[in-house]
């Protein structure tokens, strides 16, 4: 997701802005969230509420500073989950 330089608190930005997907929706929910997922705890992580005019759902996504995505679930629409279980290298 981008952010605009030296912009702080919810943000909301375009994504991937193109004829094929519609242009997805971001909006930051908190820079300061956690959570807790099977691979472990995490603070200070950015959650983003996400949407696309193609799908009829709308994701919460958590994003943790050098580990990248963590969990994403939809919260309107279908029922999806993700979770981060394992990282290998």
């Amino acid at each position: 997701m981008a952010r605009s330089a030296g912009r702080h608190g919810p943000d909301s930005q375009l994504q991937r802005p193109s004829r094929s997907s519609g242009g997805i929706r971001a909006k930051v929910l908190r820079l300061d969230g956690s959570i807790t997922v099977p691979y472990g705890a995490y603070t200070n992580v950015l959650v983003t509420s996400e949407r696309s005019p193609l799908e009829p759902q709308t994701e919460q996504k958590y994003y943790a500073p050098g580990v990248g995505e963590l969990a994403e679930r939809v919260v309107m629409g279908h029922h999806e989950e993700f979770q981060l279980v394992q990282v290998t290298h």
